[in-house]
């Protein structure tokens, strides 16, 4: 469920399920970012791929495979990762090939290319959005990561992930920023999970396992 005004009830007709990132009991995750650069075309919609990729993958290398395949109407970014510590980040622009990130201990992603081979792309962030978070966040998270990943726990993951500028909105809740909506930290090995939803609100719900 989405809405541009925080707080306020939304009725039930209005709801809408977008399954931006998933996790299945086979222990394999896969998650969405948006991608910069113009244009659409015919396919599955965003939310409908990471729905089948989740429901027919179980290994980091299934799911490549398959996001190759399945036509979709938008450029994305996904996140893949299994139990057994393969990563990947698989950048998919609608008009040039498909690029993979591989890594077996530590990998990221927010709203822009990575691979060397499209970013140059990035460059058409700016025109429309000049102040755009993407890599803040990026590069937030980088130095974060590679200081902690020796001792990261899920809450740990959590509390970074809840401060700007991981956050979206940081610079104020009514101001016209998308606002982040929730905040985990998931471990696959074990199943153990925390989840934060409106993180950013005083009344955020927190469930964990």
């Amino acid at each position: 469920m989405a809405t541009w005004q925080p707080g306020k009830p939304v009725n039930s007709s209005q709801y809408l399920i977008m399954l931006d990132d998933a996790w299945n009991d086979k222990g394999w995750f896969i998650c969405l970012n948006g991608a910069p650069g113009k244009g659409q075309d015919y396919g599955m919609c965003t939310p409908h791929v990471i729905q089948c990729i989740a429901e027919r993958c179980s290994t980091t290398d299934e799911a490549i495979d398959l996001i190759k395949q399945i036509p979709i109407n938008n450029p994305k970014i996904f996140t893949i990762a299994d139990k057994n510590g393969n990563f990947a980040v698989v950048e998919r622009p609608l008009d040039k090939p498909v690029q993979v990130r591989r890594a077996d201990d530590l990998i990221f992603a927010t709203n822009h290319y990575s691979h060397p081979d499209l970013i140059l792309e990035n460059l058409t962030i700016f025109p429309e959005i000049p102040f755009h978070s993407t890599f803040a966040r990026y590069h937030y998270l980088e130095y974060n990561l590679l200081k902690n990943k020796e001792n990261l726990n899920i809450d740990e993951i959590v509390s970074l992930l809840e401060k700007p500028p991981a956050t979206q909105n940081w610079r104020g809740i009514n101001n016209g920023d998308v606002m982040t909506i929730w905040t985990y930290g998931l471990n696959l090995s074990t199943g153990k999970y925390k989840i934060e939803f409106a993180p950013i609100l005083k009344e955020k719900a927190v469930l964990e396992n």
